[in-house]
């Protein structure tokens, strides 16, 4: 029956009631025949465990793999294509799932989209801010036009109170020039009175007494005087505090003043007259006497007129400061009159600008490019305030002199308001004028964001490449010999040659999938990693030389020419789906196996006998249901071990069994540079239940420049892959890598067993140190040379009975001690066996002389062990 199956399958396969036709290999190996053919497109290998089927040719890698004992079971493993995906803001690669899906779409919505977003948010809000500026420049504006009035009043308020200064400053003057007048008339009196007493002394040596005249001028004089030097300047000084009203009265009292002065200057000259007549009586007009008084009497009369003459100057002056008073009073009321108005003008600009000053302070709490305004703005309105309380001030001051200083002030201030609104109208027109740059630029970028994921959406590759939408040639099946020209297995390679995507035309000639198949159990090394090939096991090797990144290009785009960081990875997922089905089911459907391990979705819907797998691996065991159909939903992360160097195996399961067949790869992958530098690389995996099949995606990360090697397998658990014979490697390979397509030459693994692992002798004797050799079947290794090194020396071991080897050492000039003899064995087809024993030398034992001094020593030295005995008796004793 189970024959039968086999031949439907195949009947299948080909569609045809055409026999297969083969050429069975008859093998001299232990492992039986192996036989290999071709039918309708397909390549057919049969062992003595397993058949696989794959494309012969120009078709994409399918692997179909049964268990010849239990064949009503097929395993398909369909290599479907390589996903590209991208991962934002994630350092390391991430698992796969399909919304990752590496196209322009998702650049868009993961990056760009929010730096569009953002340039329309920034040419919306600065488009926004210059309508907000314009209004607060149109605010501006009708300030600087109501500042233009207020200058207006404040310059007629200026003047009006220049004006009044300069009265007030002239009146100044004049009350200055008659505290001078009163000083110098002072001194004319003083001058009379000197001259008085002089003609009080000649009378007085002509024996005529007018002393009592004398006092009365004196006194007279003396009123003058005090009148000039101390009620004026009196009246004088009041004059400096006053208003102009009080001025007036002032000047008045002082006119009064001076006619009391005139008057009494009246008395003084009838005195002056009478005394001057006295004297003539007394001594007669012609005595020397009268003449010499009559001199001096001429000289009082000189002082009285000249005094005379600065009254008339002092009531002038006062009469010209009554009528400059008027003026000023006229002058500092017209002022008063401007005040109102100059306050009400300056009222209107402090709102206006109070409410450009909080436009402004509002705006700048948003944008930093009208931060520069915020101070001109607050002084201004500050120096506007200022202005207002000094116009307070004005309106209560009645000194002249600080009235035109405040006038001054104000008008200094409101030219410093124009000023200053100017420079904020200025301001604000060159940060209109960056905010259209900006909104501009922000448009322009956004436009230039969209044209380029545009741009990018019709020129970048598919996020996905179909393995079954290229041509590929199949290599040759070739033998992998051992170094004694054993074959132990076959090799043969998918290449890419052709893909007619143009978006995909760099995959050519840079993708392929080698396949090595042994008939025993070896070990192959792949950049100082080693790993165990079971017997009959399928190992492929997932080769790709080049990928078009296109993170490299957004990256060079968006970071140098828009600066924009971009924070995440792209990789790489192998699409692989893993299905067992029932070959019977199949051929009842009329389903033939090519179209099921080609439509494995379809198949396994029909004749699926997979219904769990189990994942497995290192501190690793996932138990996936896959007769749910979750291929709506994301793949899944599924773990893989962590150490490196460790398998993640997949056994395939039925409800009541295992079904024997596995797919396993390991968690590293080898990127050759250019260079001839290699790394390993952390592989991830994910999956999707497929309802009755499993749908796996195993993730690369980047690896710019380099070629990536990974080396998924599949295979049989069953009885002749499992015992130890099956999985105890028989040979060491070195597995091929970047473009290379064999393997190294295959070495049989030899191992050297020492008979001893540590070696006792006295210095002087003679070491010998065997050792055996065996093959990984356990066989005697023949003919093989062996080498012992001890302390710096070789010596070559020689074969004493099959695969036995003993080397002798002569110790004489080793030194007592400790020493590790390394041992090396070597033969042509065979690994390079090494072991170690340690060796220990001890000293040389004394030499016995037979003569009298021999007799005398031996008798000495048995004396000491008697008595060494009966001591250790007696402890003995005393210890029981």
């Amino acid at each position: 029956m189970k024959r039968s199956i086999l031949g439907l399958i195949l009947v299948a396969l080909i569609a045809l009631a055409v026999a297969p036709a083969f050429k069975p290999v008859k093998a001299e190996q232990p492992w039986g025949e192996l036989k290999q053919w071709r039918i309708e497109g397909w390549k057919v290998i049969e062992t003595d465990v397993v058949t696989i089927i794959f494309p012969a040719g120009g078709r994409h890698p399918i692997f179909i793999w049964y268990y010849n004992k239990e064949n009503a079971t097929v395993h398909v493993v369909h290599f479907k294509g390589i996903w590209d995906y991208f991962t934002i803001n994630m350092s390391q690669l991430i698992e796969f799932r399909r919304n990752l899906n590496f196209t322009a779409g998702l650049v868009n919505k993961t990056i760009v989209y929010e730096q569009i977003k953002r340039a329309l948010e920034v040419e919306e809000a600065y488009e926004r801010l210059k309508l907000q500026l314009n209004a607060t420049l149109e605010k501006a504006k009708q300030a600087r036009m109501g500042i233009e009035e207020a200058l207006n009043a404040t310059e007629i308020l200026r003047n009006k109170y220049e004006w009044a200064y300069q009265i007030h400053a002239r009146v100044m003057n004049m009350t200055d020039e008659i505290e001078n007048y009163c000083h110098e008339a002072a001194d004319y009196m003083s001058d009379f009175n000197e001259t008085l007493q002089e003609i009080k002394g000649e009378c007085a040596e002509g024996g005529c007494d007018v002393s009592a005249k004398i006092m009365i001028m004196n006194t007279l004089t003396k009123q003058i005087v005090n009148k000039l030097i101390e009620r004026i300047p009196a009246i004088l000084n009041q004059t400096r505090e006053l208003n102009v009203t009080i001025l007036k009265e002032l000047m008045l009292e002082i006119c009064v003043e001076v006619d009391d002065v005139a008057s009494t200057l009246v008395t003084l000259e009838h005195e002056l007259n009478v005394t001057n007549e006295i004297i003539i009586d007394f001594f007669g007009p012609m005595h020397y006497i009268a003449q010499q008084v009559k001199t001096h009497m001429n000289e009082c009369r000189s002082h009285i007129v000249k005094l005379r003459e600065k009254l008339y100057l002092i009531k002038e002056l006062a009469q010209a400061i009554i009528e400059e008073a008027d003026e000023l009073d006229d002058r500092v009321t017209e002022a008063h009159s401007h005040i109102e108005h100059a306050e009400k003008e300056v009222e209107v600009i402090k709102e206006m600008i109070h409410e450009v000053t909080v436009d402004i302070e509002k705006l700048a709490a948003n944008y930093t490019e009208v931060e520069v305004l915020v101070n001109v703005a607050v002084n201004v309105s500050v120096t506007v305030t200022n202005t207002v309380e000094i116009l307070h001030e004005l309106n209560t001051t009645v000194d002249v002199d600080v009235a035109n200083t405040l006038a001054n002030k104000v008008h200094v201030n409101v030219n410093k308001v124009k000023t200053a609104m100017v420079e904020i109208e200025k301001e604000i027109n060159k940060t209109i004028s960056k905010c259209h740059e900006i909104a501009e630029e922000a448009r322009h970028r956004a436009r230039s964001l969209k044209d380029l994921v545009a741009a990018w959406a019709a020129k970048w590759h598919p996020p996905l490449f179909h393995f079954a939408s290229a041509f590929w040639d199949l290599t040759d099946v070739g033998p992998i010999k051992a170094e004694d020209g054993t074959e132990i297995g076959i090799m043969f390679t998918f290449k890419l040659t052709h893909v007619p995507n143009p978006n995909f035309k760099f995959l050519e000639d840079n993708l392929m999938v080698r396949c090595r198949f042994y008939f025993v159990p070896v070990e192959e090394v792949v950049n100082n990693v080693t790993y165990t090939i079971t017997k009959a096991e399928l190992k492929m090797d997932f080769v790709l030389s080049k990928w078009e990144w296109i993170l490299d290009e957004i990256k060079a785009i968006l970071e140098e020419q828009y600066g924009i960081e971009v924070n995440g990875t792209e990789g790489l997922a192998l699409w692989i789906d893993v299905a067992s089905l029932n070959a019977e089911e199949l051929h009842r459907r009329q389903m033939t196996l090519v179209e099921a391990a080609e439509n494995i979705e379809k198949a396994a819907a029909k004749a699926s006998v997979l219904t769990h797998v189990d994942a497995e691996g290192k501190e690793v065991k996932v138990k996936v249901n896959v007769e749910v159909n979750a291929t709506k939903e994301y793949e899944r992360p599924l773990p893989v071990p962590k150490e490196v160097g460790e398998h993640l195996t997949i056994e395939l399961l039925s409800e009541e069994a295992t079904l024997g067949g596995f797919f396993r790869f390991i968690n590293i992958a080898t990127i050759t540079y250019p260079n001839g530098t290699k790394e390993t690389v952390n592989v991830k995996a994910a999956y999707l239940e497929a309802g009755g099949f499993l749908r796996l995606f195993i993730c690369y990360p980047y690896f710019n420049g380099g070629i990536l090697e990974h080396d998924p397998s599949i295979g049989l658990e069953v009885e002749e892959t499992t015992t130890p014979e099956a999985t105890t490697p028989i040979y060491t390979i070195e597995a091929p890598t970047g473009g290379e397509v064999e393997p190294g030459v295959a070495l049989a693994i030899m191992t050297a067993t020492p008979a001893a692992t540590q070696l006792t002798v006295a210095q002087g004797e003679t070491l010998t140190i065997e050792v055996s050799l065996k093959d990984a079947a356990g066989e005697a290794v023949e003919a093989a040379t062996v080498k012992v090194t001890l302390a710096g020396t070789t010596y070559t071991a020689t074969e004493i009975e099959p695969g036995v080897y003993s080397a002798s050492i002569p110790t004489e000039d080793l030194a007592p001690g400790e020493y590790v003899a390394e041992v090396e064995a070597s033969k042509e087809g065979y690994t390079l066996a090494e072991a170690s024993v340690n060796i220990v030398i001890e000293p040389r034992p004394a030499h016995v002389i037979i003569g009298l001094e021999t007799v005398v020593m031996t008798a000495v030295a048995v004396g000491a062990i008697a008595t060494a005995i009966i001591v250790t008796k007696k402890r003995a004793e005393k210890k029981v």
